[in-house]
């Protein structure tokens, strides 16, 4: 979604909205992504941890080849 926005729309979003509403919608989406990573974990007996924090993120393709390695699909399809 946000590739629909272009940088100078993102960046002043975010003087528009005011510090306090941010700080509310942090800590609304830390709380959720901390439930998400409780029940996700509960779910697949496996540590997931969502959070906030860009350094840390994950894409799903990344957290699957850490389950499994991948399936070359073609590979089976040549033989």
């Amino acid at each position: 979604m946000q590739d629909l926005n272009t940088p100078e729309q993102i960046n002043t979003s975010a003087a528009e909205i005011g510090h306090e509403a941010l700080a509310g919608l942090q800590r609304l989406f830390a709380e959720a992504a901390n439930t998400c990573s409780e029940l996700l974990t509960a779910k697949f007996n496996h540590p997931i941890e969502i959070t906030l924090d860009q350094q840390t993120q994950r894409s799903f393709r990344q957290f699957t080849y850490s389950l499994a390695p991948p399936i070359n699909l073609m590979h089976f399809k040549n033989r």
